[in-house]
């Protein structure tokens, strides 16, 4: 079922286990890869605000988000979020 979905249904379905797996397993860090790619606003809207659940939960938790779209919307949809920015590196040859 899972390879039939969306890349932004796929996406959804992964921050919503990663929301189980918090509550269920008491995870204290979750990492995501891009959590907001591709999705239309109001999706990255639903996605942020269940970011904003898991990273409120009991106990807090904390996020690791890997992003390279829409920095400037989880900064503000989520509390106590650092934005550490890394340059790419390029080889000269």
């Amino acid at each position: 079922v899972f390879s039939t979905l969306s890349a932004g249904e796929k996406r959804r379905m992964l921050v919503t286990i990663a929301e189980v797996a918090v509550k269920v397993r008491r995870r204290t860090a979750v990492i995501l890869d891009e959590p907001l790619a591709h999705p239309d606003s109001i999706n990255r809207q639903l996605q942020i605000n269940s970011l904003r659940r898991i990273q409120e939960g009991n106990p807090p938790v904390a996020l690791l988000i890997v992003s390279h779209e829409n920095v400037e919307e989880l900064k503000k949809g989520l509390n106590n979020c650092q934005i550490v920015e890394v340059e790419k590196c390029i080889q000269k040859q």
